[in-house]
């Protein structure tokens, strides 16, 4: 899980088209930070708008290569 302490805020929708900037600052906890070719991010979010807390949640997931 990232240490949003330290991390940007990123906050709002990310929807298609939409670009985001910042750091999200993840301490890793074994293995070498410069052998990692690629991350997969899941996150389960809420389906709609901010306020809609209510609405359907679903998960997301996206491969990121870094070389």
């Amino acid at each position: 899980m990232p240490d949003m302490l330290v991390s940007d805020p990123l906050g709002g929708e990310i929807d298609k088209g939409v670009i985001k900037e910042g750091d999200v600052i993840w301490y890793l906890q074994r293995g070498n930070a410069e052998k990692i070719e690629w991350i997969k991010l899941k996150w389960t979010a809420h389906v709609g708008g901010e306020d809609e807390l209510d609405g359907e949640m679903k998960e997301y997931e996206v491969e990121l290569k870094l070389k």
